[in-house]
């Protein structure tokens, strides 16, 4: 009876040591997340950066007159990805795809274009959720799978359990997925080691299994939606996947079935990308209506490279100030790829210790690459020839070092607990000559770059320091914080190197110091804010959201700045999109000269510059000109081009715009220019009346005439949603219907039943001829690029599928044989 007890608490015992000896990582990868997501747990709060409202109109008024913005650089977030995700949650709420935009730049796609991230998995919390909350939860999902994936990735490499660990919060918590946490770009890298965990095992063993889990992982990081940080991760990946079969190739010396495994897995990858085929197919062709500018699309944009005075950031990420005090200095997220102190020396180590050695050296020579390429080092041009990299910006590479130190900084926690005891004074003698380097670099940069290289002129740090103001000097915090790392990871290795600390200690101490460094950076550059921050109502916006009809409004200058509009389902003529069509940005800049704001990527109006009594905006169904309630409006002689004051309150000055013409209506005239700048300029400068005629750039099918009867047509929108709009229409004779959206491929339209042409109408729109008579018009959304990449998405599932289910069903087989 007592050895039955005794034999069942061993096995109690046994199986909760298995238990944790299997789940403790777990545990530890999840604890930073719930320190760094500590104040939204503990508080209720959102990680959504809306405190950027308080600086713009209609919300300005609703927060405190002394309310500080906590991250100025975040507005990407707030004026992009949220109102994108918004824009989908409603349109899939009725029941549609969110294909299309009709909310934003007087309409553009959505869903169709891999730059909105709709198609990530993670998106599902979006529609389940409140969105705010659902963003914060996809977030700190994201980072856990970033973490997970590297942890795997390393073990599939075969370091130990708290080596892994490491690498799997280094890479979590680097500068570059911190300071895009919520973009495209963090979003994209933080799922990047999963393709490197699934590549590693589809290239020792070529399964079904691990060949799906390839292709599956490639889809999953190509929906993260930077297709920059896409390209980086394939050319790694490839040039990864080279290397492991030619290290397997001579272990095993067998290299037909190596170069077998590296083809499927080459295989496995293009599956991969067909899986995204519907938004890659439609981005390829929404590229032929676009251009970069001339500061965004050089032929030498991929050389570009930065300062070397940035340097010194991934030592003290904040010497040149930070958005949570107001006092940075150049483009922080830009410029940012901390990865902390002590995973620099353990990256450091591993070369020197280099116990994997062609594993270590594959990673320092992508990350010597990568960073040779964002400091123009002579491997910048090199890298500029690779297809794709030149329209790329190269200081996006901080992803690839990055990933590099993070795998490194694991490699050499791995290696130290290798090391026999007689080199570890070496190991400590190298830490210091590290150590050294990193000091060389500072002085440098104070005392050389600064001084030669910038034209900005900074207060040096050292020297500040050796006078007697320099407690109160705003640099002397973040020298003494580097000081603190660096002393506290040369005293682990000290305490290593004299046997007073066991390598087990090293490893858990190494953990939290990485930890305390990244997480404990990371909270201060990304802070929740209370839900009612995020959007609130305001009375100017009901009254906008309460007008009849179909119209559409604009903010000027910073007032309801493009995008945000979209999420109380208001219709912008304004936009913020990095691929905005050429048409839309001349259509706009025709109307004001100054609608291009910063690289290009936002459009929006000016007060002092736009010509409001423009019949493009007429034309545009513009309706409504939104003002600040501040604004010296009067100064514009708004009253005398048609315009009055329709609502005047504490958050917005709103002018109603009496020439606006429906959204869509018959003429019965037409004016066709082939050249569509010469009709662009004829159509602003029109002395025709705009409800009166049509400029069309290729002629109608029937020529015909102004008509006596134009009264009696008309035109009436019973149907208006995402991707489909049906008009009822009466042409008292031969004439157009005009349709003020967005005139984008993909478009098709039908009269009575019949397809029929959609024509450019009015160098921006959408038009259609119509014979004498009542008719039903519908216009749908169904562009053929995605049609037919969902036709190669879904033979690349059935692919995936049939790989994964191949060996199941031939064991199956086989039983059913021997049975």
């Amino acid at each position: 009876m007592k050895s039955s007890k005794i034999n069942k608490n061993l096995k109690r015992n046994n199986c909760l040591a298995r238990l944790w000896s299997r789940g403790w990582p777990w545990l530890v990868l999840v604890l930073p997340l719930i320190l760094f997501f500590w104040q939204s747990i503990r508080l209720g709060r959102v990680l959504v950066p809306a405190d950027l409202l308080a600086s713009k109109f209609p919300w300005k008024p609703y927060f405190p007159s002394d309310f500080q913005i906590h991250n100025f650089f975040a507005s990407d977030i707030i004026d992009s990805q949220y109102p994108a995700r918004a824009v989908a949650r409603h349109i899939i709420k009725s029941g549609q795809l969110p294909l299309w935009d009709p909310y934003t730049s007087g309409g553009k796609p959505l869903g169709t274009m891999p730059i909105y991230p709709l198609t990530l998995p993670l998106n599902i919390l979006l529609w389940l959720v409140p969105l705010d909350i659902g963003f914060t939860w996809s977030t700190a999902i994201r980072l856990f799978i970033s973490s997970i994936t590297m942890f795997a990735f390393l073990r599939e490499l075969r370091l130990d359990k708290m080596s892994a660990v490491l690498g799997g919060i280094i890479f979590a918590f680097n500068g570059f997925i911190i300071v895009w946490l919520n973009a495209t770009a963090g979003t994209t890298l933080s799922l990047t080691p999963l393709v490197f965990w699934a590549g590693e095992r589809a290239i020792k063993k070529a399964s079904g299994g691990n060949l799906c889990l390839l292709a599956l992982s490639v889809g999953l990081v190509v929906s993260g939606a930077f297709l920059a940080i896409v390209l980086y991760v394939l050319y790694v990946l490839s040039a990864y996947l080279a290397f492991r079969a030619i290290q397997l190739a001579r272990q095993q010396n067998d290299k037909g079935r190596i170069l077998r495994k590296l083809i499927l897995a080459g295989i496995a990858i293009a599956l991969g990308l067909a899986l995204m085929a519907p938004q890659l197919w439609s981005f390829g062709d929404h590229l032929s209506l676009t251009s970069y500018d001339d500061a965004r699309s050089s032929s030498q944009r991929g050389l570009v490279s930065e300062p070397l005075y940035n340097a010194i950031r991934y030592l003290i990420p904040d010497y040149y100030g930070k958005p949570a005090t107001h006092d940075w200095f150049d483009s922080y997220p830009e410029r940012t790829g901390y990865v902390g102190i002590l995973p620099l020396i353990l990256a450091g180590l591993s070369l020197f210790l280099a116990r994997r050695k062609g594993i270590t050296w594959f990673f320092a020579g992508v990350g010597f690459m990568a960073i040779g390429t964002v400091y123009g080092l002579p491997v910048n041009q090199l890298m500029g020839r690779l297809p794709g990299l030149m329209m790329a910006p190269s200081t996006r590479l901080k992803s690839i070092f990055a990933l590099s130190v993070a795998v490194l900084a694991a490699l050499g926690l791995n290696a130290l607990r290798e090391s026999p005891p007689k080199n570890r004074w070496r190991v400590l003698a190298a830490a210091l000559i590290m150590i050294a380097c990193m000091a060389g670099v500072i002085v440098l940069v104070e005392n050389h770059w600064l001084s030669t290289a910038s034209s900005h002129v900074f207060d040096r740090t050292l020297i500040k320091l050796l006078q007697k103001d320099a407690l109160a000097h705003h640099q002397f915090d973040n020298l003494l914080l580097w000081s603190l790392w660096v002393l506290s990871s040369l005293l682990l290795l000290l305490l290593w190197a004299r046997r007073l600390l066991p390598p087990r200690l090293l490893r858990i101490g190494a953990l939290v110091l990485v930890c305390a460094d990244l997480v404990g950076w990371g909270m201060t550059y990304n802070y929740p804010v209370p839900r009612s921050q995020v959007f609130p109502q305001t009375p100017g916006i009901t009254f906008l959201q309460n007008r009849p009809g179909f119209f559409r409004m604009t903010g000027t200058d910073g007032t309801f700045y493009p995008n945000m509009p979209s999420v109380y389902r208001l219709q912008d003529i304004g936009g913020h999109d990095p691929l905005s069509p050429d048409r839309h940005r001349a259509y706009l800049q025709a109307i004001d000269p100054q609608a291009k704001f910063g690289p290009g990527t936002i459009l929006r109006l000016r007060a002092e510059t736009a010509d409001f009594s423009s019949p493009l905006l007429d034309l545009w169904n513009l309706k409504y000109l939104v003002f600040s309630p501040h604004a010296p409006t009067a100064e514009l002689g708004l009253d005398a081009q048609g315009f009055s004051i329709a609502y005047q309150g504490p958050d917005l000055t709103v002018y109603e715009n009496k020439e606006s013409l429906p959204r869509c209506y018959v003429v019965h005239q037409a004016t066709v220019i082939p050249d569509s700048n010469a009709l662009l300029t004829a159509l602003a400068q029109a002395e025709t009346a705009p409800r009166d005629t049509v400029f069309l750039e290729e002629p109608p099918p029937e020529p015909f005439y102004p008509s006596q009867a134009k009264e009696q047509s008309a035109a009436e929108i019973i149907d208006y949603t995402a991707n489909r709009v049906r008009v009822r229409a009466v042409a008292a004779a031969p004439g157009f219907l005009v349709l003020s959206d967005t005139y984008y491929p993909g478009w098709r339209a039908s009269v009575d039943g019949r397809q029929t042409n959609i024509y450019r109408a009015n160098y921006l729109f959408r038009g259609l001829y119509l014979e004498a008579g009542e008719h039903l018009i519908e216009f749908t959304f169904r562009p053929r690029a995605y049609i037919w990449g969902s036709v190669v998405r879904l033979a690349a599932l059935l692919t995936v599928g049939l790989m994964a289910a191949w060996r199941p069903l031939r064991r199956a087989r086989k039983k059913t044989r021997h049975g």
